[in-house]
């Protein structure tokens, strides 16, 4: 789709939600990309992210207290550059959202039942793997690869 777009786009950026070294190793596929976002990220390649030919690297923080702020002017034939690329820190000037923060809680609990009941359904099949045979555990290890 990037060829696409990139023909009625002064810019594309990329969104995305891979850590940032899967987001680079994908800008870096895909030709056309001029900005890629990565976010759920720990790593440290903000302030010294590792380049593409023609794409520029940025991450956000979690949480959204440390913004990346990335300024890009165009020149007259239309290339792109950076003027200003930093990390902003909000600390706490901007308040929770009360509406947002419920989302987030809910999602989260939902998020922890479907875990919990994975690890219910994984110790259930361990109690009763553990009470076959050798042979019927074979058997049906067979039929599970199959």
């Amino acid at each position: 789709m990037v060829s696409e777009v990139r023909g009625k786009a002064d810019l594309v950026v990329l969104l995305s939600l891979f850590d940032a070294e899967k987001t680079f190793a994908l800008a870096k596929g895909v030709k056309g990309v001029d900005v890629a976002i990565s976010s759920i990220s720990d790593d440290a390649f903000f302030l010294s992210p590792p380049q593409t030919e023609n794409t520029i690297l940025l991450q956000v923080r979690p949480l959204g207290r440390l913004l990346a702020l990335l300024k890009i002017t165009f020149d007259d034939k239309g290339a792109l550059s950076v003027s200003d690329r930093r990390l902003v820190s909000l600390g706490n000037s901007v308040p929770d959202h009360g509406e947002i923060g419920r989302l987030v809680e809910k999602h989260k609990k939902a998020q922890e039942t479907i875990q919990q009941k994975k690890q219910e359904k994984s110790q259930k099949e361990l109690m009763e793997g553990l009470q076959l045979s050798p042979q019927e555990f074979m058997e049906r290890y067979r039929k599970e690869l199959h």
